[in-house]
């Protein structure tokens, strides 16, 4: 009985000191680790206007809002986009893309090194170096904006080789 009693008195002496003394320190915060991992992943949306988008990748790290592309490749309407690194915003619906993009439009190649894609406006914005390369010209320059819905292009420092017809 006194074994007892002594035990007890000391599962109470220690439940009281773990209460006022706080003897260990802890801290909360959101984990940083990866959420969901992807191989050889195919997500697909559609538009109201019957388009659809489709974003495949060799590996693919969904965390809150994003999801880590390695390898993407995006197509819309015909149109292919292909990166190393991808980062797609399911919020805001764009992709950010990294590392040697190429762009295979209807009429044209595009080459760059960063790159920002808007699914729902269909707007590309590059902000380093570009070329464009089709059967009819080559195209140098230093910004970039596709405007696809409204057939539109913006640049700066533009240097151009028109190809003869001979």
């Amino acid at each position: 009985m006194r074994y007892f009693l002594f035990l007890g008195l000391i599962v109470c002496y220690l439940l009281v000191w773990f209460i006022f003394f706080k003897p260990f320190k802890y801290e909360v915060r959101p984990s940083v680790q990866e959420s969901v991992v992807f191989y050889d992943f195919l997500y697909r949306s559609f538009a109201i206007d019957g388009s659809s988008f489709v974003l495949q990748g060799k590996k693919g790290v969904k965390r809150s809002k994003e999801i880590e592309v390695i390898q993407p490749i995006a197509y819309r309407n015909g149109e292919k986009i292909t990166a190393q690194k991808g980062i797609f915003h399911q919020d805001k619906n764009s992709i950010d893309l990294f590392d040697k993009i190429v762009y295979l439009g209807k009429e044209y190649t595009l080459k760059s090194s960063k790159a920002h894609y808007d699914i729902s406006s269909e707007i590309l914005s590059i902000d380093s170096p570009f070329v464009i390369e089709s059967d009819r010209y080559t195209i140098f320059g230093k910004e970039l904006k596709v405007n696809k819905k409204l057939g539109r292009i913006w640049s700066k420092k533009v240097k151009a080789i028109i190809k003869s017809e001979e």
